[in-house]
Formats: C-alpha cells, sequence, structure tokens
C-alpha cells in the first residue's frame, strides 16, 4: 500500500477533523470541525468545514486531529453514563422525553463529558446551552439541569 493509499483508508469520506492549525494564507481559524470529503491522488484530504468553507489539508503541513464521536467512543446514553457514574436511580427526573437531574458535581462532570463525546464541548456554558438548560426546582429549591431528548425510556416506550 502507497503513502496515498494510506492516507485514503485512514481518513474515509465522513471522518471527522478539528483543525489545530493551518498552513495557508487562507487558511480556516484554529478550531474549526469539519467532514471528509475525499483524498485526492496527491494525498490531500478535502473538506467540508463546518463554517461552509471547502479547503483542504495537507498531512504533514497542516495539524488536526479526527474527533472521535460518541458513536465511535461508548455508545453509551447520558442516563448510562449517569448511572455508572454513580448517580442516584431516584434522582432522575424527566418530563416526556426531557431528562431532569439535580446541579451536583457528578452531573457537571458527566455532562460535560457526554457534551465532550459529542463534539458539543465549545458549546457547553455554565447555566445554559442549546443542549441544556437550569432551573430551579419548585420542591426542593435545587437547581435541576434540564436535558433535552435524553430521558431514554420515553424514546424506549416509542419505539416498541
Amino acid at each position: 500500500m502507497n503513502m496515498v493509499d494510506e492516507i485514503k483508508a485512514k481518513y474515509p469520506k465522513g471522518t471527522r477533523i478539528e483543525l489545530i492549525k493551518m498552513v495557508d494564507v487562507q487558511s480556516v481559524p484554529s478550531g474549526t470541525k469539519g467532514t471528509v470529503d475525499f483524498v485526492d491522488d496527491m494525498g490531500t484530504i478535502h473538506m467540508k468545514w463546518d463554517n461552509g468553507r471547502r479547503l483542504g489539508l495537507v498531512l504533514e503541513v497542516d495539524e488536526f486531529e479526527i474527533i472521535k464521536e460518541a458513536n465511535n467512543m461508548n455508545e453509551k446514553t447520558l442516563m448510562q453514563m449517569l448511572i455508572e457514574a454513580g448517580y442516584p436511580k431516584e434522582d432522575i427526573h424527566h418530563h416526556e422525553s426531557d431528562l431532569y437531574v439535580y446541579v451536583t458535581p457528578l452531573t457537571t462532570r458527566v455532562l460535560e463529558e457526554w457534551c465532550e463525546a459529542n463534539g458539543w464541548k465549545d458549546k457547553m456554558v455554565k447555566e445554559k446551552s442549546f443542549v441544556f438548560d437550569v432551573f430551579t426546582d419548585n420542591f426542593t429549591g435545587m437547581k435541576m439541569y434540564d436535558i433535552a431528548f435524553q430521558y431514554t425510556p420515553w424514546w424506549e416506550s416509542k419505539l416498541n
């Protein structure tokens, strides 16, 4: 197998990449994520960047890394990750498909790991994101995370 074939095997179409540094006058900003479109016969990795740009990567010139997507990492749901980390099942609440858990150091750590595994780490902020919100529970007065669409049993009931 020649070098170009090795590059094509390592970076097939659909591989997610995060740019660390690009050496090009019209470079894509560091931290930009994108998807491999194809590898040409010169070994250039042609990208569809999430910001809409299309600019290739040169293996030994540009710096980048493969993003480990959640489905490649562990295929665990957020609920599974919380329970395995020791979060009590009796403290898991929901409204339809939305998952409610108390804001604790444990839940914050697991939520951060889950966001990172899904490529959303840069979207996570302390009190609100496109993935979750924080509210105060009217009964306990404690803060809770409201994580959209992550109450697994609701989805399982819809699929059966």
